[in-house]
């Protein structure tokens, strides 16, 4: 009886997604946020069981990252609001475009979540010159809610280079505290 009690002792051990520490001495439980839980998976997936970046490499990515997310927050902003003016234009013109499927409410939903996306990467930015954990953290939203953005407008094209973007981000994620 004994034997058996320890046998099932030892499946209920087994590490899943949820439990398995995300290897920087933080530890996920299944009794976390969906959000935690997600990253839990993601953690364990892309930032453990992926191949590895080599080291020098995400040092020099962490480097960086303050100055690629300024760059990419240069050009993604002008580009939004020429977005956003130019489909004005558009919609005050002619009512039956503006309404056409490309133009509809999941368009603009879509437009809504990736400017959401670039405040969070405007916040991350202090936080990533000092390696900041938090400034991780809302890099990963940034690339979550992208990732919606993507969905909802349909780009698999952009949703296949948020999933890169997941893997190098949980790639680093060890650097940051």
């Amino acid at each position: 009886m004994d034997e058996q009690n320890n046998q099932s002792s030892q499946h209920s051990q087994t590490p899943t997604p949820a439990t398995q520490g995300t290897g920087n001495g933080q530890s996920h439980h299944s009794g976390g946020s969906p959000l935690e839980q997600l990253e839990s998976w993601f953690d364990l997936y892309l930032g453990q069981k992926a191949p590895q970046l080599p080291e020098n490499f995400r040092e020099t990515l962490v480097k960086i990252a303050p100055y690629v997310t300024i760059v990419v927050m240069l050009i993604a902003i002008p580009l939004l609001l020429l977005a956003l003016s130019a489909l004005g234009i558009v919609a005050v013109a002619s009512p039956v475009i503006a309404s056409y499927t490309y133009f509809g409410p999941l368009f603009w939903v879509s437009i809504l979540v990736l400017l959401a996306s670039l405040v969070l990467e405007a916040m991350a930015i202090p936080g990533l010159f000092k390696r900041s954990i938090k400034a991780w953290r809302l890099l990963y939203w940034a690339s979550l809610l992208a990732g919606v953005s993507n969905i909802i407008g349909f780009n698999i094209g952009s949703l296949i280079g948020t999933v890169i973007g997941l893997y190098i981000l949980f790639q680093v994620k060890k650097l940051y505290r």
